[in-house]
């Protein structure tokens, strides 16, 4: 047999086998799940004792000033330190056993893109990879999430540096440097985890998180073209999810226009960030749920996927609005009227989450559960919080206020 012979048999005994991506899909798949909140991305009111050790007047509100006053070498000390304990390999497996089936990972575009002039810290890979191992242990799938691009996305502290949003910035020759920059990060997020022996887990990726309502539609949805074609050269078959940017209707008619196929759109839906939410008695937090979010979930022209929600029905966790800020809920921030006390809501024990709150919080529960399922599902915001009770998913389950391990759909409308 001569060599272009022996070729063509070759080819055709590979091409007799599907090609097979080291990533799964979420296509057709129904999502309980967990986000992975203030781990490889800081968020001070997740865990505000890793941000007391800076004095007030410092204003260490994000990690990227996090790890600007500590220096390289002892912000990773202390960041490998947060990453190897702050999800635990035995909290993974409760998870599994609440009945949960997914887990989104928000990472930093730093984990795998950090300049030399930038202060991040470096490693937080190892223990992504450790993570899809837990999950793979556990029969969990995962979908990666970036929560911080190159610029800030949305001047949050969960967009890594809190202040200006310079994501969308245009460049003296017309480009978008840091949205051209991100999908190359996205693309080599990818790449780096497909090494991985559990690669398979990861069943999807969201382009980027909460990009703010300033930046135009059309600019947003030119990055999601571009991303969207970079990452189908390396990943066919993941599922690629795309945030709304707090912008539902409007989001879900365009990106509804391309030719996407196997694509999510992401909503974020809180009831805390407002007066007139803030104001709303527990029925009405109800009737919202059921009635304005369920219908327009359902009737989404892409399937919706609800990334992000929570029990709070106020704004009192310690800096959920940024550090050194109050709650609206107290009339200290956002020009919002005293509305009542938060005293006591951080704690379980003080007496605060007594039979009937927590009666409510779980019938509040299973009516988000059952709305959010009329999409693809739901990720809880967060797995756990040092002081927030209604934003922790774990010990929700653990003191009866969340339920778990479903026989049958939740039934809460």
């Amino acid at each position: 047999m001569n060599r272009d012979s022996l070729w063509l048999v070759v080819v055709t005994i590979l091409c007799a086998f599907p090609v097979v991506s080291a990533f799964g899909s979420m296509n057709g798949t129904l999502i309980r799940g967990v986000n992975l909140g203030g781990w490889l991305v800081l968020e001070p009111w997740i865990k505000p004792s890793l941000f007391e050790q800076f004095p007030e007047h410092l204003n260490v509100g994000d990690e990227y000033n996090f790890c600007l006053q500590l220096g390289r070498e002892a912000a990773e000390r202390q960041l490998k330190h947060h990453w190897d304990t702050w999800v635990r390999e035995e909290e993974i497996m409760e998870l599994a056993s609440y009945g949960i089936t997914h887990l989104r990972i928000p990472v930093g575009y730093w984990i795998v893109d950090r300049l030399p002039d930038e202060p991040w810290a470096d490693g937080g890979m190892y223990y992504l990879l450790r993570l899809l191992g837990w999950a793979h242990k556990y029969g969990l799938k995962c979908v990666l999430d970036l929560h911080c691009a190159p610029g800030s996305q949305n001047g949050f502290d969960n967009g890594g540096v809190r202040g200006e949003i310079h994501w969308a910035d245009q460049g003296v020759d017309g480009t978008y440097p840091n949205m051209d920059r991100t999908v190359r990060v996205l693309v080599k997020l990818l790449k780096a985890v497909k090494e991985s022996p559990h690669a398979n887990v990861v069943v999807g990726i969201e382009l980027v998180n909460e990009p703010f309502i300033t930046i135009p539609i059309p600019l947003v949805m030119k990055f999601y073209r571009d991303a969207y074609k970079a990452i189908r050269q390396v990943a066919p078959h993941i599922t690629i999810i795309m945030s709304d940017g707090f912008r539902f209707e409007e989001m879900a008619r365009a990106i509804a226009a391309e030719k996407f196929t196997n694509v999510l759109i992401d909503t974020h839906i809180y009831q805390v960030f407002d007066e007139y939410r803030l104001r709303m008695t527990w029925d009405q937090h109800i009737h919202q749920t059921c009635h304005i979010n369920k219908p327009q979930l359902k009737h989404s022209p892409v399937p919706a996927l609800v990334g992000e929600w929570s029990l709070a029905i106020t704004d009192c966790a310690q800096w959920l609005n940024g550090y050194g800020t109050g709650a609206r809920f107290e009339g200290q921030f956002g020009g919002v009227p005293y509305l009542g006390s938060c005293a006591g809501r951080a704690h379980v024990w003080s007496g605060f989450y007594d039979d009937k709150y927590k009666a409510f919080l779980r019938r509040y529960a299973l009516a988000q559960m059952e709305a959010y399922e009329s999409g693809v599902g739901w990720f809880f915001w967060t797995f756990k919080a040092e002081r927030a009770p209604d934003w922790n998913y774990l010990l929700g389950v653990r003191q009866g206020w969340i339920p778990a391990n479903f026989t049958h759909p939740p039934r809460g409308c």
